[in-house]
Parts: C-alpha cells; sequence; structure tokens
C-alpha cells in the first residue's frame, strides 16, 4: 500500500482528521435537503464557534439566527454537527412550547447521569415521564399559598439588604451592582432552599456564599462544557463530562441531607422549601390546598409508588434550584436598578407608587400589598424582557413532525431553539424595543401583543417551577431600596450593558457601579 506522506504514523493522523472532518461536517446538507432556509456553517463548530472562544454569550448565536431568518418562520442552523430549527414565528413557537408539547416534552440539554447523576436526576435534567411525575410531586411546594408562608423569610433578607446598602451608603461610596445583589439573592435561596443564613450581605466571602458561586465553571474549561450541554449533549455523554464541581456538589448535597435529618428529628417548622418538599415526602401536606390541581398533584404523589422521594432526590432537586436561583434574580435586580438610576423620574413615580400601597397596608411590606405594586411588577417584566436571564430556550422532537403550515417534517431527535432575546427586542410586538419602558405592561398596552412573545420564564408545562420565587425576591429587594434609598449613576457607569460571555444566565459585563443616597421612608 502507498504512503500518502511516507510516514505511517502521518498518514494515521491525516486519515483521522479527515474522519472527524467528515463526521463534523455530514449533517451541513441537513436543511438544505429539507428544503428548510438555513445559517452556512463554519466546518467543527458550526455557527457556535463565537461562543467557544468568549466573544459571544452562549444566546447571540441564536439571536443571530433570529435576525437573519427575516420574515422566515423558522431557520435552520447548525451547533458543532447537531441541526437546530430556530422557530422564530410566535404561533409556531406556542406549538413547540405548549400545544403540541407531548412531541417536545424534552430538552436538548441533557445530563449525564454517569458523571452527573445529581444533575441528572433534578426536574431540569429529567424528561418524559420521569419529568412529569417528578413535577407533579413538586408543584405543591412553590404554589402561591406556599410562597406566601416563606415571605418573611424573604422580608428578613430584604431589610438586611436595605441595612448593608445604608452603611455602604454613608461611606460615600459607590456600591457594585452584581455583587450586592448576588449577595442577596445567596442569602434568600439559602434561607428557603437549605434553611440556613448564609451571611453573605454581612460576609462577602462566607462558606456557602463561595461554594454556590463556585458551583458553576466559569472559566474557559466551564464555557466549552456549558456550551456542548446545550449544542452538543451527544459529546457530553460520550466524554462522560461533568459540569460541575464534585466537592462542592457534594458539600451541599451532605449539608441539606443533614439538615432534612434534623428537620425529622427534632420537628423543627419554617414553613421554606425544605419543610414543604418534606411534607410532601411523607405525604402529610395540610389540606389547606390552593386548587383542584394541586389536591389532583398531592394525590399523584401518594398514588405513584415508582416515584421514591429519597433525600438525596430531594437534595438534588434543593441544589439545583439553590444555583438556578441566585443567579437569574440577582441578573434580573442588577438590570432593573441600572435602568431606573438612568431614569430618576420613573424612579419616582415607582416609588411614589411603591410607598401608597405600603401606607394603605400599614407601612410595612406585606405578601397582599406586594401583589397590588403593579408598577413594580411592570418595571421588573421591562427588565426581564430587555435582558432576559435565559436568552434562549431549546427543545427536542420526540417524534417525526409535522410543521404546521408547511410540507415540512421535521425529523425525531431534532433540536428546536426559540431566541427570547429576539422576541423580546423584535420591534413588531415592542414599540421601541431598546427603550425601558414599564408601562408597556399596563393591561391596556398590552393587550393587542401576540401570545409567546414574552417568555421570561418559559412556557407550557415546562413553565419555570420557581417563577413566584423569583418575583418574590426581587420585588421585596426593589421595594426595601426604592423606600429607602434615590438610586443614582455614577460616573464610572456604563452608558450600556451587555451579557457576560463567560455566564450561562444573562448577566451584566464588567462592573456596574451605583449610588445609594438615604431618604426618609415613608
Amino acid at each position: 500500500m502507498t504512503l500518502v506522506t511516507g510516514s505511517w504514523l502521518l498518514d494515521a493522523v491525516l486519515l483521522l482528521v479527515l474522519l472527524l472532518y467528515w463526521y463534523m461536517t455530514r449533517n451541513f446538507g441537513y436543511w438544505k435537503k429539507l428544503g428548510i432556509p438555513y445559517w452556512k456553517p463554519t466546518p467543527f463548530v458550526g455557527n457556535v464557534g463565537s461562543v467557544l472562544i468568549g466573544r459571544k454569550h452562549l444566546g447571540e448565536p441564536v439571536l443571530e439566527c433570529y435576525h437573519r431568518a427575516g420574515d422566515a418562520r423558522f431557520m435552520g442552523m447548525i451547533a458543532f454537527d447537531k441541526p437546530l430549527l430556530m422557530v422564530k414565528d410566535p404561533e409556531l413557537v406556542g406549538r413547540v412550547m405548549s400545544t403540541d408539547f407531548s412531541t417536545f416534552y424534552a430538552t436538548n440539554a441533557k445530563f449525564d447521569p454517569v458523571s452527573d447523576p445529581l444533575f441528572a436526576m433534578s426536574l431540569f435534567g429529567q424528561h418524559g415521564p420521569g419529568w412529569k411525575k417528578l413535577r407533579s410531586a413538586l408543584s405543591p411546594a412553590f404554589t402561591s399559598g406556599k410562597i406566601k408562608l416563606m415571605f418573611h423569610i424573604v422580608n428578613e433578607v430584604g431589610q438586611n439588604l436595605a441595612r448593608h446598602l445604608e452603611t455602604e451608603g454613608s461611606k460615600g461610596d459607590a456600591v457594585e451592582l452584581k455583587d450586592t445583589m448576588a449577595r442577596y439573592t445567596t442569602d434568600v435561596v439559602c434561607s428557603i432552599f437549605m434553611g440556613v443564613d448564609a451571611g453573605s450581605l454581612e460576609d462577602p466571602n462566607s462558606t456557602v456564599r463561595v461554594n454556590l458561586r463556585d458551583l458553576r465553571r466559569e472559566d474557559l474549561v466551564g464555557r466549552i462544557k456549558t456550551t456542548l450541554l446545550f449544542f452538543a449533549p451527544k459529546l457530553i455523554s460520550f466524554l462522560h463530562v461533568r459540569l460541575g464541581r464534585k466537592e462542592l456538589e457534594d458539600y451541599f448535597v451532605q449539608n441539606i441531607g443533614q439538615l432534612m435529618d434534623d428537620r425529622k428529628e427534632k420537628r423543627i417548622v419554617r414553613n421554606d422549601a425544605v419543610d414543604l418538599l418534606l411534607k410532601i415526602k411523607e405525604s402529610q401536606l395540610s389540606g389547606d390546598v390552593d386548587s383542584k390541581q394541586e389536591m389532583e398533584n398531592q394525590k399523584a404523589v401518594t398514588e405513584d409508588k415508582t416515584l421514591k422521594l429519597t433525600n438525596e432526590l430531594l437534595a438534588s432537586q434543593l441544589m439545583s434550584f439553590l444555583g438556578a436561583g441566585f443567579e437569574t434574580s440577582s441578573s434580573t435586580l442588577s438590570f432593573c436598578l441600572y435602568e431606573l438610576a438612568r431614569n430618576v423620574e420613573l424612579q419616582e413615580e415607582v416609588r411614589q407608587h411603591v410607598r401608597q400601597v405600603l401606607r394603605k397596608h400599614g407601612g410595612q411590606p406585606t405578601y397582599e400589598a406586594l401583589n397590588e405594586m403593579t408598577d413594580l411588577t411592570n418595571v421588573v417584566n421591562e427588565a426581564l424582557r430587555m435582558y432576559p436571564p435565559v436568552s434562549f430556550l431549546d427543545r427536542e422532537a420526540a417524534r417525526d413532525y409535522k410543521i404546521p403550515g408547511a410540507d415540512i417534517v421535521l425529523p425525531k431527535g431534532t433540536g428546536v431553539v426559540i431566541s427570547v432575546l429576539g422576541l423580546h427586542n423584535d420591534p413588531r410586538y415592542w414599540k421601541e424595543p431598546q427603550r425601558f419602558m414599564p408601562a408597556r405592561f399596563r393591561q391596556e398596552n398590552s393587550k393587542d401583543r401576540p401570545s409567546y412573545t414574552f417568555l421570561p420564564f418559559g412556557e407550557g408545562p415546562r413553565l419555570c417551577l420557581g417563577m413566584r420565587v423569583a418575583y418574590l425576591q426581587v420585588k421585596l429587594a426593589l421595594i426595601h431600596i426604592l423606600n429607602n434609598f434615590e438610586v443614582l449613576p455614577t460616573p464610572e457607569t456604563p452608558s450600556s450593558l451587555r451579557y457576560e460571555p463567560s455566564k450561562l444566565i444573562g448577566t451584566p459585563a464588567g462592573k456596574v457601579a451605583l449610588r445609594f443616597r438615604k431618604i426618609p421612608v415613608c
């Protein structure tokens, strides 16, 4: 046999490279065969190379595909070797997220159960029947009635935040927004989901704070792993890649497990998520259910003998809620305060509305007062629109799927992505989308907007279970801040914000400094 390079070793390397090239480009004609317009990919990385090298955030290639699609309802793209259909039309988005959920129940992102067993058994890592059973089991702990029981816990942390900002403001120094808000939400989620005072506002280097912050790697390796999770999950499984850090996962699971044992043994009741999940586990949830659906969920859990709510399973859920809850809410708070600082007139308008409601309820925040603060809710929603923490959503077709309104059948196993950033900033649905205008969420201004154009928490059966907790901790922080402080920019405050490329959650890049000037409370 004739050697190509004159060396068996070099020939073997050349053959390996050619085989790898073939494998990584074998699907490059996928969309052309289906008759779907597509974004031309680059060998080995497809359309996501900019994410790997740290130039763009994970959701930006999906957003770029959204813009490239123009007036088309959907467009094909390639992530490494995996074809993904970017769905742009709100009606088709609704089909994927809700109407045809039986086909799109699974996400494209999948954790490897061998290397990442804890995340694989969490609600985020479950698919199909396993997900449905677990979702039904956990849902009763996140109803509005159960969130109301947690109000006093979050409010106490909100009071700590106000004291912390008063101390920092008295020094005359600007406050670094991202770190401060992350310390606040760390204290909230640790109190709710771990039953402990993390002490982050007092000590930024507290053990719980540092371990939670470092749960996800945000260096080059972490960025590559996260990109592979969403865009090349088969490679994650093949290589048995662990996304998190085992020693940190063990820390949280051991502490949460010990906490649950102590609660049961000492009969401690705090009405936090730990208590509620333990009650579900023991089938002792009280009869004051909020809805018929909650009763059905409880009955399903009790009757389903295949789902064993072990301490390990519950600990994995609590750990995943910890990781998801602190960063998404701290990001939203940072964006809210940044925009309010840049618009003093709007800030004062919202402050007066907050104070008016507080006076009606005796001057102190209550759960009922919180729900009456519609202007504040609109501020949060506008921040979620402009800067969604989750910039894109993903699904996978469980069977062949005929796309409504098109003579195209999407093959089983094809991934689908939805650009939340694209929908939230599309001028067809939002007037002047680059302007921060909370009034657009008033009922009279939003009645004509199409469904499935505002998706900060997803939609359909996989709607984020922690949505009510997120609104609670964000709104309570804003109440304590706006009632006590005027929030002002500094000369160093950036004129615009973009996402930090290294983070999975949409988080402001760089430092964001603001001043908090104490004002008389109502």
